[in-house]
């Protein structure tokens, strides 16, 4: 996976081997968890992404305040 860097540009913190088995482990969960603060520093998509298939999930965001921006990828890429 990425993270964000300290200009908030994508730092590649994960290998490709470690990238698919993780999307292997979204395949087979209900839902993922995340919370704003990666939604607002990351810009994730948090969906399942394998060789030849893109698969939107259900995700949930904690966000006690509400302060989410709605033109973040993850509003285009989950599963509703």
């Amino acid at each position: 996976g990425k993270i964000a860097g300290p200009n908030k540009e994508p730092v590649q913190i994960t290998s490709k081997t470690l990238q698919q088995y993780t999307h292997q482990w979204r395949l087979k969960s209900d839902a993922i968890l995340t919370s704003v603060q990666t939604v607002q520093n990351d810009d994730p998509q948090l969906n399942i992404r394998l060789e030849q298939e893109t698969i939107a999930k259900t995700v949930f965001i904690v966000d006690k305040n509400l302060d989410i921006s709605l033109d973040k990828k993850i509003f285009q890429t989950l599963a509703i």
